[in-house]
């Protein structure tokens, strides 16, 4: 069962915008959940100055900020901010406090492509297709140097084509997965890609055909006898999809 929390802090009037996700936060609760749930792709830069001047006009939080900013002056990097945000709002047991110390720990030794994949994975799974390809995209004009990394930038990009059914697109990203890394999952999606590339331009080729019929019906015999004929095709589509079933 999901927590619930009552917010115990100030709500803000201006909230603060996560302009990557464009989410509007609006307490140090939503702050603390966003984070917990994003600390695989959130880069340092997040945690920022304009971060913490929100927190200090809108939330009220000035020892918080103090503490925030006197870390940062000692050294302290994004992540450690992170970690208190979240200790300060008392919502995560130990548990799952060492939970995000390990991805933390996890986060701060990757190197910047792996975190930019873990960003583009992030939208890929939140349904942002077109997003995670242009992510991929601007990963791959970089020089990746670890190949099977490479191999997976280029299948997840082929698995957010896939979603948006542009399965020639797909074929052409597995195909070039499965050549670097070599991967059964590449080369079981670029067989499955070609196939599904292959039904839908056998099915276009199939109403464009139809849809010649159809227009010289009605420009030889008429409306009524094109009313006809479509109402017929009707039919043979729903006994077609009754008997599939």
């Amino acid at each position: 069962m999901s927590k619930v929390w009552i917010c115990q802090n100030k709500t803000a009037d201006i909230p603060f915008l996560v302009e990557e996700q464009r989410v509007n936060l609006y307490s140090l609760e939503e702050l603390c959940y966003y984070l917990y749930h994003n600390i695989d792709v959130i880069e340092e830069s997040f945690l920022d100055e304009r971060l913490f001047v929100w927190l200090e006009q809108e939330l009220n939080l000035k020892a918080l900020c103090e503490k925030l900013r006197k870390g940062i002056a000692q050294g302290q990097n994004g992540f450690w901010c992170m970690e208190v945000l979240l200790w300060e709002s008392g919502y995560y047991t130990k548990k799952e406090l060492e939970a995000v110390q390990e991805t933390v720990s996890r986060m701060v030794q990757a190197k910047p492509e792996e975190r930019g994949k873990l960003r583009a994975d992030r939208m890929l799974l939140d349904g942002k297709y077109k997003r995670a390809v242009r992510a991929y995209q601007q990963l791959l004009l970089q020089e990746v140097p670890d190949r099977l990394l490479e191999s997976r930038i280029w299948h997840n990009m082929g698995t957010a084509y896939a979603r948006q059914f542009l399965f020639e697109r797909a074929a052409e990203c597995y195909e070039r997965a499965y050549t670097m890394g070599r991967m059964e999952e590449s080369r079981q999606q670029y067989l499955m890609a070609c196939a599904c590339a292959e039904k839908e331009n056998s099915l276009e080729n199939t109403v464009t055909s139809e849809n010649k019929e159809l227009r010289q019906v009605k420009e030889q015999e008429g409306i009524l006898r094109y009313e006809e004929e479509m109402y017929q095709r009707l039919e043979q589509l729903t006994e077609e999809y009754m008997r599939s079933e």
